[in-house]
């Protein structure tokens, strides 16, 4: 799912991304700073040359006391010897943080984005060396942005000819027991492939024909079999120019059609799991980002094999290639 490695250039090694734990980059790149620059540059996330901004000169490198990674660029050029960061250009590059805290950091949420409960705030603060709650929580966005940046470069349709895709809608915000404020309702309209294990989720603002069909229409590839329950707006789903074959399910009688096998069960229990890590995460309290929380239950779904690595894969390949 990576996109192919450019010619002459680093990528994360996917044996070396799954050999590795927390405590080993803790150990290991902490107290050693060339080792983490070096691991860095293996792996295709911090530039091995650097041309001069200014004169367009190569730089070489030097090692000031006070720099936080040990080591910069500089111009070797009389009248300009400019100074250049070593992390231009880099996911790393507007970061205040040490580059083995956004490496532990990415290392906790990738491996903590799919489950319901994950490591507490307290705890990454803690294990990162980090003191600002609001940084921690800043980078879980950064990384869940890139998750939200994957699917709009490299948008994925489930199902395909003869593949069953179950349908559903589910309400993700309302008043417990109608008592409390008054929030507005979100409803998501979820897919789910059995046989790949893989689905989608969008929030949506109505649940119209409208709106719903477009959105299948996104997403669920041409010649599936998209199975449903008997709400109307899914009538015209035979009708649309992919070919879909439509199946129906009654739950006011049965979870399962007895004659058809037609089931939504699925597709539920993806919505369990989703609500499930939404409600460890407290709502989410901020309900105006939804749409990224679902992105990365998304994410999640597709890459729970290797997250590390698809993670960095991702950002060197899509986001911040480096030479």
């Amino acid at each position: 799912m990576a996109a192919a490695q450019p010619l002459g250039r680093n990528l994360p090694n996917q044996a070396e991304f799954e050999r590795i734990t927390l405590t080993e980059i803790g150990h290991r790149f902490k107290f050693d700073v060339d080792a983490m620059v070096r691991w860095c540059r293996d792996h295709g996330l911090l530039a091995t040359r650097m041309d001069c901004p200014a004169c367009g000169q190569p730089c070489c490198e030097e090692r000031p006391y006070n720099r936080i990674d040990g080591v910069t660029w500089r111009c070797q050029t009389q009248g300009c010897r400019k100074t250049v960061n070593i992390r231009k250009g880099s996911f790393f590059e507007r970061s205040q943080l040490k580059l083995w805290q956004v490496v532990a950091l990415s290392y906790i949420w990738s491996t903590n984005c799919g489950r319901a409960r994950g490591m507490s705030q307290d705890t990454v603060m803690k294990e990162v060396g980090v003191c600002s709650n609001k940084t921690t929580v800043d980078w879980m966005q950064f990384f869940r942005d890139v998750c939200v940046q994957y699917f709009q470069n490299h948008p994925q349709q489930i199902g395909g000819p003869g593949v069953v895709v179950e349908i559903d809608e589910s309400l993700f915000a309302k008043r417990k027991y109608n008592v409390g404020r008054l929030v507005p309702e979100k409803w998501v309209l979820g897919g789910y492939e059995p046989a790949r294990k893989i689905g989608f989720l969008v929030e949506v603002q109505q649940r119209d024909a409208a709106t719903l069909l477009p959105i299948i229409q996104q997403w669920v590839a041409p010649g599936s079999i998209v199975w449903t329950d008997m709400w109307s707006a899914y009538n015209n789903l035979p009708n649309l120019p992919q070919q879909y074959q439509h199946g129906v399910v009654n739950h006011t009688f049965n979870f399962v059609d007895p004659n058809t096998g037609v089931t939504t069960n699925r597709v539920e229990s993806m919505w369990q799991r989703a609500k499930a890590k939404f409600k460890a995460m407290q709502g989410p309290s901020n309900r105006a980002m939804i749409g990224d929380y679902l992105t990365e239950f998304m994410w999640a779904q597709r890459f729970s094999a290797s997250p590390f690595f698809h993670l960095w894969t991702q950002i060197a390949t899509d986001l911040y290639p480096v030479n």
